[in-house]
C-alpha cells in the first residue's frame, strides 16, 4: 500500500501541501479560484483555467467547503460567461479559457515558442472544452456532497446554461446525420490547427465532444431530478422550451467522434 512506500507517500504530501498553499479554509471567502502554478508560481499570471478538475476529487471529499468556493467562483461570473457566448453568436454561457478578476477571457494572443525564439500566435482561447470541465465539476461536486440546495438554486443554473452553449456550438452535417464542433483545441495544445489552414482550430476533437455529450445527458437528467416547481422557475427564467431539451438529446445521440 502507499503508507508501505515512503517515496510515494512523501511525492503525495507534497502536492497536498502545494495544493492547500493556494485553496484553504482561508481562501474561502476571497471570491478566487486556484491558478494553473498556484499562488507561487508566475507562470499563467495567477490566470484560472481548467486546474480544478484534477483537485476538486481531493477537495470533494476531504474539504467539500473549499471545493464549494471554487465552484462559486465560477457562478459569481456567470454573466460574462453569458456575454462572451453572446458576442461569440453562441447561446448559454461560454466560460473564458484563462479567467481573472471579472470573468473575461485573458488568454494571451501572442506566445514565444522557445525552441524557435520566435513569437507566434497562441490559439489557446480556443480551448472550449473547459466548459465541459466546470460542468463536470459541478456534478462531481453534488454527487460527493448531495449538496442539493447548492445545485437546485445555483449549480442546475450553471450546467444547462454550459449545455445550451454546447449545443448552440454543435453544427448539423446532413450527411453525415451527426452534429459536429468545428474549430476548437482540445487539451493537446501542441496541435491547435490544420497544416496550411487560413483560421486556427480543429473539428471534432475527441475529447471536446465526448465531454460536450457528457453535459448535455447530465443537463437532462439535472431537469428529470429538480423538484417540479424549482424546474418550472429555472425553465422561465433561462426560457429552455420543449423544443431546446428534444435538440439537446438528438445531439447527445448523434455527434460525431
Amino acid at each position: 500500500g502507499v503508507s508501505d512506500d515512503e517515496r510515494t507517500q512523501l511525492i503525495l504530501r507534497l502536492h497536498i501541501f502545494h495544493l492547500l498553499q493556494t485553496a484553504s479554509l482561508n481562501t474561502i471567502d476571497l471570491d478566487v479560484g486556484v491558478p494553473a502554478r498556484g499562488w507561487h508560481g508566475e507562470a499563467y499570471r495567477g490566470h484560472i483555467l481548467w486546474d480544478e478538475l484534477f483537485i476538486l476529487p481531493f477537495l470533494n471529499l476531504r474539504l467539500p467547503d473549499i471545493a464549494k468556493a471554487l465552484i462559486w467562483y465560477r457562478h459569481r461570473r456567470l454573466p460574462e460567461a453569458r456575454w462572451a457566448a453572446r458576442r461569440a453568436g453562441y447561446s448559454g454561457a461560454m466560460y473564458p479559457w484563462q479567467s481573472g478578476s471579472d470573468g473575461r477571457e485573458e488568454s494571451q494572443r501572442l506566445h514565444l515558442n522557445p525552441r524557435s525564439g520566435r513569437w507566434i500566435p497562441d490559439n489557446s482561447h480556443l480551448q472550449r472544452h473547459i466548459n465541459a470541465a466546470i460542468a463536470y465539476n459541478i456534478c462531481q461536486y453534488c454527487q460527493a456532497t448531495h449538496d442539493t440546495e447548492f445545485l437546485h438554486f445555483y449549480g442546475a443554473e450553471m450546467l444547462l446554461e454550459i449545455a445550451r452553449f454546447w449545443a448552440s456550438i454543435a453544427t448539423y452535417n446532413a450527411e453525415l446525420d451527426r452534429y459536429e464542433i468545428l474549430g476548437v483545441m482540445g487539451p493537446d495544445e501542441y496541435h491547435d490547427s490544420y497544416p496550411d489552414a487560413d483560421e486556427p482550430g480543429l473539428n471534432n476533437n475527441a475529447y471536446t465532444n465526448i465531454m460536450a455529450v457528457w453535459v448535455l445527458c447530465h443537463a437532462l437528467q439535472v431537469l428529470d431530478v429538480l423538484p417540479t416547481e424549482r424546474r418550472q422557475a429555472l425553465s422561465e427564467n433561462l426560457h429552455i422550451h420543449e423544443e431546446e431539451i428534444q435538440r439537446w438529446e438528438d445531439i447527445s445521440r448523434k455527434m460525431r467522434v
